[in-house]
């Protein structure tokens, strides 16, 4: 449905004179990124409104996205796994948290600690299929540093002002980023290898 779609939509920018014919599989594939990321995102909303917490998806597409977006991390050589892999990662994010929201503080504070330091050296992570420049490499560096921050700050004044379990969901949405990195890592040198054999 995906792949017609963005074929559908390619061939229509075409018709309109708004790219060129040899333009298309770029736009198409682009195109297709896009969509599946919106379904992704559609399959969250759904399943935290079917839990009674939309802001929790929110909170968590937020936060892990735009985070994501400049630290990078794994990526799935299939549409289904990268779907399947956020809808896990939201469900243990919201699981975990209603956990943690039992503890004190302290946990909190922890988890955004513990794993910006281990986050800090990885970032960006490089993947075989996006050559970055080092001067895009000090950018998404800066920014994945200042979008962990300001997310981190969020979650603290929601802990002391607003409520434990939303903050929570900001500091395991925070975490999480960490892990697919890590992951993320580990899945591009066991690629790398296999690509060398």
């Amino acid at each position: 449905m995906v792949k017609y779609l963005s074929e559908s939509i390619a061939d229509l920018y075409i018709k309109r004179n708004i790219i060129k014919a040899d333009e298309k599989e770029v736009y198409k594939c682009g195109l297709e990124l896009i969509l599946n990321d919106i379904v992704t995102f559609t399959i969250v909303i759904l399943i935290s409104g079917l839990m009674f917490k939309v802001r929790y998806g929110l909170e968590f597409l937020i936060t892990f996205c735009v985070v994501r977006v400049y630290c990078g991390g794994y990526h799935a050589a299939k549409t289904y796994i990268c779907r399947l892999t956020m809808l896990v990662t939201f469900l243990s994010v919201v699981i975990l948290s209603e956990l943690m929201v039992r503890l004190s503080d302290y946990p909190f504070y922890l988890i955004i600690i513990i794993s910006l330091m281990v986050l800090l050296p990885l970032i960006p992570v490089k993947h075989p299929n996006k050559k970055l420049t080092d001067t895009m490499i000090e950018r998404n560096r800066r920014n994945g540093i200042i979008a962990y921050i300001v997310f981190s700050f969020c979650g603290v004044v929601i802990l002391n002002f607003i409520s434990r379990q939303d903050a929570y969901i900001i500091a395991i949405s925070l975490s999480a980023v960490t892990v697919l990195a890590i992951i993320g890592i580990l899945v591009n040198e066991r690629r790398q290898k296999q690509w060398k054999v």
